[in-house]
């Protein structure tokens, strides 16, 4: 199968788009891994047989693309629980367009979560340093919760914050007051 044939249909943008993983992708481990380490094929293949034998109903990971090029430059992951939905994206360490990347994949994530799954709360992962991410949540009527100080490892040993995004859905028979 082409990559083409897997592209998701209701999570698709013009930048990015988001598909479950294929076995293929364990030779892309180190784009989807979240990790600034080296990884490689055979760590790719036992998660993504431990996400397949273990499958939890609660955490969902998903592979994303570049629109264009169907090339895997990141990893999403959702966790369920109770009509809350949390989420990270992430991108591997050389792609160079990361911030807009993530803010392409919160404009499908986002919406897709909070109005087609009528989560109550969606909360996303956003880094200090990725200001087009950031104007994202923004533009999708999310608001700045939290901070978690030098949570993610950038190469060269920097570190930058976790900003935790909210965005509150409503309720269905229940009032704005």
């Amino acid at each position: 199968m082409e990559p083409a044939e897997f592209r998701a249909i209701f999570l698709s943008g013009d930048a990015v788009y988001v598909r479950a993983y294929v076995e293929r992708d364990k030779e892309v481990t180190a784009a989807w891994a979240g990790t600034p380490f080296p990884v490689g094929a055979p760590r790719g293949e036992k998660l993504l047989e431990d996400w397949h034998r273990e499958w939890r109903p609660r955490t969902r990971h998903y592979a994303l693309c570049r629109a264009e090029s169907h090339e895997v430059v990141g990893g999403v992951i959702v966790g369920i629980r109770h009509l809350v939905a949390e989420f990270m994206v992430t991108t591997a360490v050389w792609v160079a367009d990361s911030d807009e990347i993530r803010a392409a994949a919160f404009s499908l994530i986002v919406p897709w979560l909070a109005e087609e799954w009528g989560m109550i709360s969606v909360l996303g992962h956003v880094a200090s340093d990725e200001p087009a991410c950031r104007a994202a949540a923004v533009a999708l009527g999310m608001t700045h919760q939290a901070t978690l100080r030098e949570f993610f490892a950038r190469p060269g040993g920097a570190r930058a914050d976790d900003l935790l995004y909210q965005k509150l859905g409503r309720i269905e028979g229940g009032s704005d007051a």
